[in-house]
């Protein structure tokens, strides 16, 4: 990119703003009895004397406002709240003031002027506030009982993956809040499992600030895409619990449970939050998915254990002002257990020229237990107006042990077709037929290029502690001449040792067979013990200084340091000679080198009798003289790495009320140095050095409050790993054998993303659109060479170009009648991924029998002619959801469809046009005698497929009857059905340049459990005080109207005797 463009273009957008000069007037508003912050009041700014409108808003949840001014002189600025008299206060703006602040502003309440009208008001689905969109969770029914995940599912335009990832508009959610707080800070899933939907009132989600913008007003461009969600205001001083247990069966008449108890206490000013959980179906939380849904959750059969708590707290003074203190925090204990067994069918593609297909069949049985504990801290404190102190230390620990059993066959013609078969068990099961005899195996199948069963063990623990520490100093007002400190640190360590056998049977063409027509498969198994150490520290050191240039225009520099070390010691043990021995006896009669260290061994019997003891054996015996014997000096390592970068940053903003513009220039010089050695390679030391420089662009244009534009560029380089840099092979696994390559290139990577934002307050519509662009230049990525007589797999890293990919998405909102309860959601999307990769086929395959070393490895990749496999996949989708709300009940038709145009370079008989098409209905009654029925039903279908496993039909049927009892209507029992019909599919299907795969997995879908509800509540505040769960006048889910009482006149005072579906905090 040509610099000085980027610099002059830079300037010019800067001064087209430099004239559009803006008064602000800044606020907050508060009730006069409690102190509250006021939401949602009505703030507007007229020009006296003839009363014109100069601008006009809404407080946010703080009860804040921001009005600008377009000239000097007087003004009238008008607050009003329903229930609270108006209050009216004349101010004077002054040209040589940017702000006027006019502090806290307290209205006080009027029970006369409220008259005894009705007063109900519709609840927007979606609201746009400057940056913020607001989700209204009361225009969105979730069934008795939900968690927040229920909720997140329907909103328009949120998707919700299999692995818990969310996205809002194609932004992935980082991480969420609670009225603005860090809530469980770095796992979204305990939030979306656990929080109940009954305390919800309203879920945000917008770019949050860091920590120095927040104190200094200057936008630095480090934002985290965030959840924040809103809790009902009448939750202040209280305390609210839920408890839910259930307990069921599945469709394998297996007993299923679920346990979830959430607490929290609430005040102006803390917040302590504690839940536990405890399940044996993978957290399936009920309130079934809008759209499609293929695969189930993929993630087999878990059971999960979680205890946590989380708090916050501030000392009430004001944020940002003298003396505000904050600390806040959460420790979390999570267990899960998980059994996931996989059948699957893979065929990788191959060179063009040669034809060849390449399939591999695999059934995997896989035990995990993982255990971890998080717990972070964060404390604030302002000792006066300009400086703010905050500190985050954190500590996490991990524990896993895994085990996996697994048989897999490769050919090279489709097996499905050659068999005759139907079901990859029964080809298993014809392809490991034979025994093996004297160390290879005869087969008729001369298609059957290997075989490889395996088991492996494998265990893994570390612990993390880490902290972050930042100074910030302002110079005046906000917006103007700052400076900041940064220091951060974190120390970890890692260990894990594994055990695995494998029995690899691979096709040989040299050994003749015993009869005409039969295939030989040579055995070259292995059977491996392997330990894993590895330290790692790092620390970064810093500041920032900010300097106004002129009017609204700021300069920002940045200085960086980091210096991060890691330690490994990888050693790998072939335990080969180990086999075939009963007793440690035998052993040493066998090797009397090893004699002198019997007494050593003392695993209770001294008998070698499970498959395990041999490693069992070398822990034990901690000897110098057989682990060496034992150790495998091809791929045992020990390595050090040492990264010094220096990160320095120059960066212009302009700011006002209308245009926000960053654009900055980074660079990052890089110093690395890896100390490695192996015992056949010997010691490497080597030292790279390498400058990146890479720009940023940060645009956002706010036409009015509630409609904007941000566009956002960022350019950056990234180097090649040191491991990927060293030439040196891999062969631990003899069917996967890699190698580095010493000319990799850096990549540089171009990121573009722009986002559109309007919304109507008036008529409640609203449209969120948003463009992304991605492309890499010398991508790093795989060649793949494929051995076609034996199936081995040589790799080496590789620079390529021509990667990319786009996406587009457009969601819109509207009601479609004047009261707003009949209401139409649509999200558009399209995109475009092209990816690229190499792939070819050995000239001159290496024996079966022999174990590569470097020099064969390099002439393979000298001789072979690699090809480019280009895939292009282009999707279209489209998402409508069609509600309509009654007090008592609703009802929403949802639909979708998604088409994929997938071609292949290389094979085209993978080229697929593919349809996958969803539509139901959903509905939720819910009568005054604390009856309620929620169902919902849709119908996924899939075509174009090549496998017809894949062109499936789904009937989904989900239901919930609940009855809630009690005066207060504190206890509910809940009976629900999951997947009534048992027509969800485990069948899943994954492609990329090189291969493409199609999997079964187990999973728990149809069941039924019965569950009890109890809550508690406890509220403080006036006296009589009702929470709206209990209260039978209110159901704050009910569509909102605005009605006049009878004979009240049109001048009539107002007095909200029913609520009818206002929210408390409306």
């Amino acid at each position: 990119m040509n610099i000085k463009l980027f610099f002059l273009l830079s300037f010019f957008l800067a001064a087209l703003g430099l004239d559009a000069q803006s008064l602000t007037i800044a606020g907050s508003v508060a009730d006069a009895q409690n102190g509250r912050p006021i939401e949602m009041a009505t703030v507007r700014l007229l020009l006296l004397p003839d009363s014109t409108l100069a601008d006009g808003t809404s407080t946010d949840s703080l009860g804040r406002f921001f009005l600008t001014g377009k000239q000097g002189g007087r003004h009238l600025l008008k607050i009003n709240y329903v229930g609270f008299e108006p209050v009216e206060k004349v101010l004077r703006l002054s040209a040589d003031t940017d702000t006027t602040r006019v502090g806290e502003i307290r209205l006080s309440g009027n029970d006369i002027a409220l008259g005894t009208a009705v007063v109900t008001a519709t609840v927007a689905r979606v609201e746009q506030r400057e940056d913020t969109t607001v989700f209204n969770a009361a225009a969105f029914r979730t069934p008795e009982g939900s968690t927040l995940e229920a909720l997140v599912k329907q909103l328009p335009g949120a998707e919700v993956s299999e692995d818990g990832t969310i996205k809002v508009n194609g932004k992935t959610v980082k991480e969420f809040l609670v009225n603005g707080k860090d809530f469980f800070k770095g796992d979204t899933k305990v939030v979306m499992k656990n929080l109940p939907t009954r305390l919800v009132s309203k879920v945000k989600t917008y770019d949050k600030k860091s920590d120095y913008a927040e104190q200094t007003g200057i936008d630095d461009g480090e934002e985290s895409f965030v959840i924040d969600i809103a809790t009902k205001r009448e939750l202040n001083q209280s305390f609210v619990s839920n408890i839910d247990l259930g307990g069921g069966r599945d469709y394998r008449q297996t007993g299923v449970y679920s346990g979830k108890a959430f607490g929290s206490h609430f005040t102006d000013n803390s917040r302590i939050s504690f839940l536990a959980s405890h399940n044996n179906v993978g957290d399936n939380s009920f309130g079934a998915p809008r759209g499609m849904r293929f695969g189930g959750s993929g993630n087999g059969i878990t059971a999960s254990t979680m205890v946590g708590t989380d708090f916050s707290w501030d000392n009430g003074r004001k944020k940002n002002t003298r003396n505000f203190f904050e600390v806040g925090g959460h420790f979390l204990f999570h267990r899960s257990d998980n059994d996931t067994e996989t059948i699957s069918t893979s065929e990788t593609f191959l060179t063009s020229s040669a034809r060849k297909r390449s399939f591999a069949n695999s059934h995997r049985w896989s035990g995990t237990l993982n255990r971890s504990i998080d717990t972070r801290l964060r404390l604030k404190w302002n000792p006066d107006t300009l400086t703010s102190l905050s500190f985050r230390p954190g500590f996490n620990w991990k524990r896993s042990n895994t085990s996996t059993l697994s048989r897999t066959a490769t050919f090279d013609q489709n097996p499905f077709e050659r068999y005759g078969l139907d079901e990859t068990d029964e080809i298993l099961d014809r392809a490991f037929r034979h025994a093996p005899i004297n160390g290879h195996i005869e087969t008729e199948d001369d298609f059957l290029v290997n075989l490889n069963r395996r088991h492996r063990l494998r265990q893994s623990s570390s612990h993390n502690i880490n902290g972050r520490l930042e100074i910030t100093r302002r110079h005046g007002s906000k917006g103007g001449r700052n400076i900041s400190l940064q220091a951060q640190g974190g120390y970890s360590e890692n260990e894990s040792f594994a055990y695995s056998e494998a029995d690899i049977h691979t096709r040989n063409t040299t050994l003749p067979p015993s009869a005409p027509g039969l295939s030989v498969l040579k055995t070259n198994s292995t059977h491996q013990f392997t330990l894993n150490d590895a330290t790692t520290w790092n620390y970064r050191v810093g500041g920032s200084y900010v300097e106004p240039i002129a009017g609204k225009l700021l300069a920002e520099f940045r200085y960086n340091y980091e210096h991060r070390f890691n330690d490994s010691n990888l050693s790998l043990y072939n335990l080969h000679s180990l086999r075939g021995y009963n007793t440690l006896a035998d052993f040493l009669a066998d090797h009397p080198q090893y004699a002198g260290i019997g007494h050593l061994y003392r695993p209770g019997a001294g008998s070698l009798i499970s498959w395990m003891d041999p490693a069992q054996l070398l822990s034990l015996l901690n000897a110098d003289d057989l682990q060496a014997a034992l150790r495998d000096d091809q791929n045992s390592q020990y390595a050090t790495y040492h990264y010094h970068t220096h990160n320095a940053q120059i960066r212009l903003r302009f700011n006002n009320q209308k245009l926000n513009l960053n654009v900055g220039l980074n660079f990052q010089p890089e110093r690395t140095r890896l100390q490695y050695e192996r015992p056949l390679v010997g010691a490497i030391d080597t030292v790279r050095t390498v400058s990146n420089l890479s720009p940023q662009v940060r645009l956002r244009y706010n036409f009015s409050k509630t409609r904007r534009f941000v566009l956002n560029y960022r350019g950056s380089s990234s180097e090649p790993s040191m491991t990927n840099l060293l030439n040196i092979v891999d062969s631990s696994d003899p069917l996967n054998i890699s190698v580095g390559n010493p000319g990799l290139k850096p990549s540089w990577n171009d990121a573009l993303r722009a986002n559109y934002n309007d919304y109507d307050p008036e008529t409640q519509r609203g449209i969120m659109a948003h463009l992304t662009f991605n492309q890499t230049r010398n991508a790093i990525t795989t060649l793949l060479v494929y051995d076609t007589a034996t199936g081995r797999r040589f790799t080496r890293p590789e620079n390529i170009s021509g990667q990319h990919n786009a996406s587009a998405g457009l969601t819109f909102n509207t009601p479609l009648d004047r009261e707003k309860i009949f209401n139409l959601s649509t999200s558009s999307n399209a995109s475009h991924h092209r990816s690229v990769a190499y792939v070819s086929t050995a000239a001159t395959p290496i024996a079966s029998g022999q174990t590569p070393d470097l020099t064969e490895i390099n002439r393979l990749f000298a001789n072979i002619a690699a090809e480019r496999n280009i895939s292009r996949a282009t999707t279209l989708s489209e998402r409508i959801d069609l509600s309509y709300r009654q007090p008592l009940w609703d009802v929403s038709l949802n639909g979708a469809v998604n088409y994929q145009h997938a071609r292949s370079s290389l094979q085209p008989l993978n080229n697929l046009d593919t349809w996958s098409f969803s539509y139901g209905a959903a509905a939720n009654i819910n009568l005054d005698n604390g009856l309620s029925l929620s169902t919902d039903l849709r119908m996924n279908s899939r075509r174009g497929f090549a496998s017809s496993a894949m062109n499936t039909d789904e009937l989904l049927w989900n239901a919930q009857l609940s009855k809630s009892f009690l005066a207060d209507r504190s206890l509910t029992m809940s009976l629900r059905f999951y997947d009534l019909l048992r027509q969800q599919s485990n069948i899943s299907r994954n492609i990329d340049a090189t291969m493409r795969t199609d999997a079964w997995h187990n999973g728990i879908h149809a069941y039924v459990m019965l569950h009890l509800i109890y809550k508690i509540n406890i509220f403080g505040g006036s006296k009589g005080a009702k929470h709206p769960d209990n209260r039978k006048d209110n159901d704050d889910r009910r569509p909102p109207r605005f009605e006049r009482h009878p004979g009240t006149s049109s001048g009539g005072a107002f007095r909200p005797s029913q609520y009818s579906g206002i929210r408390s905090d409306f």
